[in-house]
């Protein structure tokens, strides 16, 4: 039990904080506005605002957390079941954090897409 949560478990907490910060990121990147470079002051002005809510500090937080879970996780697994888990674990998290939190579009192609990819951590894991 306590290799699995060293591994997995670690992996997928690691996949969760990542997928927050991107979370994060895009929720306020949707508040502020896209970014359209102009000049140097605008930049400046368009980041100080981005950088000014605490949810986006959490997520900055969540990413480096989720940094040493990943870490102690690859330690423990082999990197060719370890990363493309990950990737896939992302790639599901962020599907839901789209579609659930910022209303994001949902079709079949994408369903079968995350589909698929559960079924290739699965038979990673084996």
């Amino acid at each position: 039990m306590k290799n699995f949560i060293l591994s997995w478990g670690f992996l997928i907490a690691a996949a969760l904080l990542d997928s927050f910060t991107l979370y994060a990121v895009k929720w306020r990147s949707n508040m502020v506005g896209q970014f359209e470079p102009a000049g140097f002051s605008e930049m400046k002005n368009y980041f100080l605002n981005f950088l000014n809510h605490p949810l986006l500090w959490a997520g900055m937080a969540a990413f480096v957390i989720g940094l040493f879970l990943g870490y102690i996780a690859v330690t423990r697994m082999e990197v060719t079941i370890a990363y493309p888990a990950s990737v896939g674990l992302h790639i599901i998290i962020i599907f839901l954090f789209g579609t659930l939190l910022l209303g994001e579009s949902v079709s079949a192609l994408k369903m079968a897409g995350v589909f698929l990819i559960m079924i290739g951590i699965w038979l990673l894991s084996k």
